[in-house]
């Protein structure tokens, strides 16, 4: 058996018990959907879903991500239609872009600038020729990365996540995003670790707004230091 496969399932037996493995493993047993109307409008591969250990991945945290299945696209626009803001105005940031179908749909609704983080090569080169292939007109940069290493830009930005990773990369990511942005958790399982105002939730998602700097905000971010200045010593 893949041995990437078993320490995946050591990690989610000891972090969701046998109820989640067990969820996790009916899941993936069943065949991958085929192209919904989305992907045969758009002429795109955004469907299915691929647990990570049939991907190619070079980081060390790859244990703490999750397996990729694109987002619904009402539950896409649910999410959005909570943001008061003009799209034009900020940066669309997806950690853990997948094959990029949020990136597409961002594009949409008119975003000025599209931003996907992912971490396996695999899937951020279908997220490029996705992107290129409804929008030639309009780039959008890929950033094949952990997504604890990306730098948020100094930029008002709508940072959206679909269940991406565990509770250790949200702690340590999060409080990095810059002042004046929204954040818009899809399934959010991890909320607990956010340390922003809760601006609402529905159904499903949860949206934030990154507001200037608490005392929570600064100790989480001492905390994301430290522990980076510990893996650097590793």
């Amino acid at each position: 058996m893949n041995t990437r496969y078993i320490q995946k399932a050591y990690k989610v037996l000891r972090n969701e018990g046998i109820h989640g493995l067990g969820a996790r493993l009916l899941r993936h047993s069943r065949p991958s959907r085929r192209n919904d109307d989305f992907d045969l409008k758009h002429g795109v591969s955004t469907d299915g879903d691929i647990p990570l250990w049939k991907l190619a991945i070079d980081s060390r945290n790859w244990t703490d991500g999750v397996f990729y299945r694109p987002v619904a696209i009402d539950q896409f626009n649910r999410a959005m239609s909570h943001l008061p803001i003009t799209p034009s105005d900020y940066v669309f940031i997806d950690l853990g872009c997948g094959k990029g179908r949020a990136l597409i749909l961002a594009a949409q609704h008119g975003f000025k600038c599209i931003i996907g983080v992912e971490f396996s090569h695999e899937l951020c080169d279908i997220a490029r020729a996705n992107f290129k292939q409804v929008r030639p007109d309009m780039g959008a940069l890929i950033a094949c990365q952990d997504a604890r290493e990306f730098v948020f830009p100094d930029a008002p930005a709508v940072v959206f996540m679909y269940d991406p990773f565990g509770a250790e990369t949200m702690a340590f990511t999060i409080p990095k995003v810059k002042p004046d942005s929204y954040i818009v958790y899809v399934n959010p399982k991890h909320a607990k670790v956010i340390p922003f105002e809760l601006m609402c939730s529905d159904e499903g998602l949860a949206v934030y707004h990154v507001s200037s700097p608490t005392p929570r905000i600064y100790a989480a971010r001492r905390s994301a230091g430290r522990f980076a200045s510990r893996v650097t010593r590793l």
